[in-house]
Parts: C-alpha cells; sequence; structure tokens
C-alpha cells in the first residue's frame, strides 16, 4: 500500500472534500467517502504534500500511529513530513 493511499485511509469526510477542493477534481460524487478516496488516489495532481496540507493535527498524529512513526509534538510532525516528503 502507497503513503497516499494510507494518508486517503485516514482522512475524514471534510478533509477528502477539502482534498478534491485544493487539487480541482471534478466530477466524483462528493457525497461518497470512497468514491471521493478513488478519485483522488488516481489523479496525478494529488500528491502527498497536499494530503499533508490539508490534514488536522489530529489526523496526522492517527497517521503516524498507523505507520509506526512517533507522533508526539510538533518536532515529530516536522520530521515526519522532511522523512516522507
Amino acid at each position: 500500500m502507497s503513503l497516499k493511499t494510507k494518508i486517503l485511509d485516514v482522512l475524514g469526510p471534510t478533509d477528502l472534500k477539502a482534498a478534491a477542493d485544493a487539487a480541482g477534481v471534478a466530477g466524483v460524487d462528493r457525497r461518497s467517502n470512497r468514491a471521493l478516496r478513488q478519485a483522488l488516489s488516481r489523479n496525478r495532481r494529488v500528491t502527498t504534500g497536499l494530503l499533508l496540507g490539508v490534514m488536522p493535527e489530529v489526523r496526522v498524529k492517527a497517521l503516524c500511529e498507523h505507520l509506526g512513526v512517533n507522533s508526539v509534538g510538533r518536532i515529530a510532525w516536522t520530521g515526519f513530513g522532511t522523512d516522507i516528503l
């Protein structure tokens, strides 16, 4: 499973819609989380950086825990973003 897919799995409905707006993804049923995830995962304009940019800190910490990365404090977020990107 790619990092992009792992990030999309953690995103909630509001974050998925924000990512679709940020990437300009159109023609997808915005009521369906599954459809949004599929459209975002297939779109090349949607990068891990874009997805991390729309994620609130709570979701970033959930992603860190999901990946087994230390999620404590701002330093972990900075290191996580730098290591991943």
